[in-house]
């Protein structure tokens, strides 16, 4: 099993809660998800 450490800005975060930003918080954490496998599969 594979573990990761996301690590979000409080402006991330709390785009996660409001309901007009939701689509775009989720789509940057995401983002931010795979870039960090992408890191961790290449090293």
């Amino acid at each position: 099993m594979v573990q990761f450490n996301i690590n979000l800005t409080e402006e991330e975060l709390h785009g996660l809660f409001l309901n007009n930003g939701r689509d775009d918080a989720v789509a940057k954490l995401l983002e931010i998800i795979f870039n960090q496998v992408l890191r961790a599969q290449s090293t």
